[in-house]
């Protein structure tokens, strides 16, 4: 079922009564029919919007030091995204214990199971598909009038150690950084390029430095080859 007038009501109100809202979005998100969406969403209404796909949850590669500055969100909207390992299971230790969590999943199970275990920390539960989910909460929210939020965590997911590149330049052997960066403008200036990549540590590498508009990666379950 869509989101009904009273929960968008609720979700709006939390919403602008957060300092630091957040959108963490499910794998589906990361599919190129659904990045522009994304990207909108998070735009109009000044809000972080984190898909989160790679098996290794917040120490994905492609999040750079996000991990380090999540716990300061006051509002975890999770739309298609099980609050499983990926996320630190939204345990204390992830997440200040005075964040607030609503949750919107299409799988009873899901929803179940994170209740079960989050119990008064989730504000909010809803059965609705997530893709339309999103597109209701773009059009029915105000902007956020969050001061800087957007920008700490679009810094911290950029972030990338300066020794990469140090040992890179130190080095008489290709290495995983230089050999990322080499591919890196034929990607670029490939528009229509597809990036698919695989979980071993080479992997690891290339996602932290190259990215496409069409991307696949091992996905949550973690496989390889």
């Amino acid at each position: 079922s869509p989101l009904s007038a009273e929960q968008i009501t609720t979700i709006s109100e939390a919403f602008q009564s957060a300092e630091r809202p957040m959108i963490v979005l499910g794998p589906d998100f990361c599919r190129s029919s659904a990045k522009a969406a994304v990207a909108a969403t998070s735009k109009e209404l000044n809000v972080p919007c984190i898909a989160f796909e790679s098996p290794r949850g917040l120490r994905a590669p492609r999040l750079g030091a996000f991990a380090e500055v999540l716990g300061e969100s006051d509002l975890i909207i999770a739309i298609g995204k099980p609050l499983n390992f990926m996320v630190g299971f939204g345990d204390d230790a992830i997440l200040h214990s005075s964040c607030r969590i609503i949750q919107i999943d299409p799988d009873d199970a899901v929803l179940s199971l994170d209740h079960e275990r989050l119990g008064s920390r989730l504000a909010l539960q809803v059965k609705s598909d997530a893709q339309g989910s999103l597109t209701a909460i773009r059009e029915a929210l105000s902007t956020h009038s969050t001061n800087g939020w957007v920008e700490v965590i679009e810094a911290a997911i950029s972030y990338r150690p300066p020794s990469w590149n140090e040992n890179a330049a130190n080095s008489s052997t290709i290495g995983p950084v230089q050999f990322a960066k080499a591919i890196a403008p034929w990607v670029s200036k490939s528009p229509d390029a597809s990036f698919i990549v695989d979980g071993g540590e080479i992997g690891q590498w290339c996602q932290a430095i190259l990215d496409a508009d069409r991307a696949m990666i091992n996905g949550p379950s973690g496989a390889i080859g």
